[in-house]
C-alpha cells in the first residue's frame, strides 16, 4: 500500500473515531442510580433514567397535566359503587426493544406482574389497582377498587414490559441500556449515546463542565455554584419553575401557633425576596402555597406570596391579644419563644440562622436546632417541633394536599405532622374527591388550596427552580418542572452535529 493510501486509510479511521465520540452526550448527575429495575427504582435518578428505558402509559406534562406516552387517548369512569375505571387506547406503532409490537396483552401482563411483587416498594403505590382487562388488541381497561386522584398519576411508574419464559424482561422505551456501573450509566437511542457520569462533588462537576469533560449538569447544585457558573463564558443556563416546595411547618397544637394570627405574624416577619436574592441567588420562585405556577389546574391565580412587613407582624400579634413588654410578647402568662428544627446540611443551617434576627426584630426569640438527618426526620414524622423547615419533592397532583393536611392523615398513618385541622379545608377537599365532573373537581381543589394559603397551614417559602447548566452547544432543551429526563427527547447538541458533518 502506498503512503498516500495509508494516509487516506488513517484519515478515514480517525474521522470514524471522531464521529463515534461525537455521538456521545456526557451528562453529570450527583449520585448513582440505586436500581434500574422499575419495581425497586425509588430514587430520582433511577426513576428518571427509567423514563428513558421503559415505556409508561402516561406521564406528567410540562404544565403538570397527565398526558399519554404509550396511549393515544384515555378516559376515566367512576362507578356508583365507588370503583374507578381507566381505559387506554394504545398507539399502534410501539415496539419492544426486540422489535415485537406493544399490545393490550402486554399492559395486562405488566399490571399482573406488578401486583405480584410482594417485597418491592413501587407496587405499594398501587393498592387500589385490582386488575387489567383487555378490550381489544390495542385497548385496555385498568380497574381500581376506589377512586383516588393518584390512581392516574402513579401510572408513570407502571412500566410496560415483555416477559420471557426464561424470566427475562424486555422494555419498550426510546432508549436502550448499554452499560451501568457505580460511576456511569450509558444509554442509547437513534440520536446517539448519553453517558450519565456520576460526579458527587459539585466543584468537580463545575470544573468538568468548564474543561469540556461533560456537556451538561442535569442535577441541582448549590445556589452559589449555580450563580458562579451562570457568569462563565460559553455556558447556558436552562431553568423553569419547579414543583418542589420549601416551607416552614408550624405545630398547630402549640398554644401560640394554633392561632392563625400568630402564624401570619411570623410569615410577615420573613424577608422572602431578600433571602431568595442573596441566600438562594435567585434559584427559587417565591411560593404562595404548595402548588407552583407549573400546576395549571391547582395554582391559585391572583394570590401573591406573603410580603415582608414587620409592622404588620406586630399589629397581628396585638390583634391576637398579645401584649409587648421587655422586648417580648406575652399572653395568659405565656411568652412567645419558638424553636426551629432543621437538618444539619450547611445551606439549611445558613438559611435558618438568617431568620433569627428577623424573628428577634418583631419580638419573638427563635432558637435553631440542627440535627443529623435521621434524628431530624424522626422528630418531623412524630410532630416533635414548634417550627420545622422542610421540603416536599416529587408530588404531581392534588392528593398531596390530602396526605399533608387531612385530619385522617395525622401521624403515624399520614404526613399531617403539624396536626393541622380545619373543617373548611376538609369540606372542599372532600367535595373535590367525590365530584365526578372534572372541571368542578379542579375548582374544589383550588378552593381547598386557597383555604390552606389563607389559613397559613404551612408558612410557604419558595419553589426551587429546575436549573440545568450546559455548554452553549446545547440547544432546544425544554425542561420539565419535575426535572425529569424526558427533556432529553428535545435536546440538540449542535457542536457534535458540526463535528460529524463531512
Amino acid at each position: 500500500m502506498s503512503w498516500y493510501r495509508k494516509l487516506i486509510a488513517f484519515i478515514v479511521i480517525f474521522m470514524t473515531c471522531v464521529a463515534a465520540q461525537a455521538e456521545v452526550l456526557n451528562v453529570a448527575i450527583g449520585s448513582t442510580p440505586n436500581n434500574l429495575d422499575p419495581y425497586f427504582a425509588t430514587d430520582a435518578n433511577s426513576q428518571d433514567i427509567n423514563r428513558l428505558l421503559h415505556l409508561s402509559l402516561v406521564d406528567s406534562s410540562r404544565s403538570m397535566k397527565t398526558e399519554c406516552r404509550a396511549c393515544s387517548d384515555f378516559s376515566e369512569q367512576r362507578l356508583a359503587s365507588g370503583e374507578h375505571r381507566i381505559t387506554f387506547k394504545l398507539k399502534r406503532n410501539l415496539a419492544f426493544h426486540d422489535g415485537s409490537s406493544v399490545t393490550a396483552l402486554d399492559v395486562k401482563n405488566s399490571v399482573e406482574r406488578l401486583l405480584a411483587q410482594e417485597n418491592a416498594p413501587i407496587p405499594g403505590l398501587f393498592k387500589e389497582l385490582e386488575s387489567a382487562k383487555i378490550l381489544s388488541e390495542y385497548e385496555v381497561e385498568l380497574r381500581y377498587k376506589h377512586y383516588r386522584p393518584e390512581n392516574l398519576t402513579n401510572l408513570s411508574l407502571l412500566k410496560i414490559e415483555k416477559f420471557l419464559t426464561d424470566g427475562g424482561r424486555i422494555p419498550a422505551g426510546p432508549y436502550r441500556l448499554v452499560s451501568k456501573s457505580e460511576s456511569e450509566v450509558v444509554v442509547k437511542s437513534e440520536k446517539g449515546l448519553i453517558n450519565f457520569k456520576v460526579v458527587g462533588d459539585e466543584t468537580t462537576m463545575a470544573l468538568k463542565l468548564l474543561n469540556g469533560e461533560i456537556d451538561l449538569i442535569a442535577t441541582t447544585i448549590s445556589p452559589r455554584k449555580s450563580d458562579w457558573l451562570s457568569q462563565q463564558k460559553n455556558l447556558t443556563v436552562f431553568e423553569t419553575e419547579g414543583t418542589n416546595y420549601v416551607y416552614i411547618s408550624p405545630q398547630h397544637r402549640h398554644p401560640d401557633l394554633k392561632d392563625v394570627l400568630v402564624r401570619k405574624a411570623i410569615s410577615h416577619a420573613i424577608p422572602r425576596q431578600d433571602l431568595a436574592k442573596y441566600k438562594q441567588k435567585n434559584t427559587v420562585a417565591l411560593a404562595q402555597g404548595m402548588f407552583s405556577k407549573a400546576f395549571e389546574k391547582y395554582y391559585v391565580e391572583g394570590v401573591a406570596p406573603i410580603a415582608f412587613d414587620p409592622n404588620k407582624s406586630r399589629e397581628l400579634l396585638r390583634q391576637a391579644g398579645y401584649k409587648f413588654s421587655e422586648g417580648m410578647w406575652h399572653k395568659n402568662g405565656r411568652t412567645i419563644s419558638l424553636s426551629l428544627k432543621i437538618s444539619n446540611k450547611k445551606h439549611i443551617i445558613e438559611l435558618a440562622k438568617a431568620l433569627v434576627p428577623y424573628f428577634h426584630e418583631i419580638g419573638i426569640p427563635l432558637k435553631v436546632l440542627p440535627a443529623e438527618w435521621g434524628t431530624f426526620y424522626r422528630d418531623l414524622k412524630a410532630g416533635n417541633f414548634d417550627l420545622a423547615l422542610g421540603q416536599w419533592i416529587g408530588f404531581v397532583g392534588p392528593d398531596q394536599m390530602g396526605f399533608t393536611f387531612l385530619e385522617s392523615s395525622f401521624p403515624p398513618s399520614g404526613a399531617n405532622r403539624g396536626f393541622y385541622k380545619d373543617t373548611e379545608f376538609e369540606k372542599y377537599y372532600t367535595l373535590a374527591l367525590n365530584e365526578k365532573n372534572k372541571e368542578k373537581s379542579e375548582l374544589y381543589y383550588r378552593q381547598a388550596n386557597t383555604r390552606l394559603i389563607e389559613n397559613e397551614a404551612y408558612i410557604s417559602l419558595w419553589h426551587p427552580k429546575i436549573m440545568w447548566i450546559a455548554s452553549d452547544c446545547i440547544k432546544s432543551l425544554k425542561l420539565f418542572p419535575t426535572g425529569n429526563f424526558l427533556a432529553f427527547e428535545t435536546l440538540e447538541h449542535q457542536c457534535l452535529q458540526k463535528n460529524t458533518t463531512p
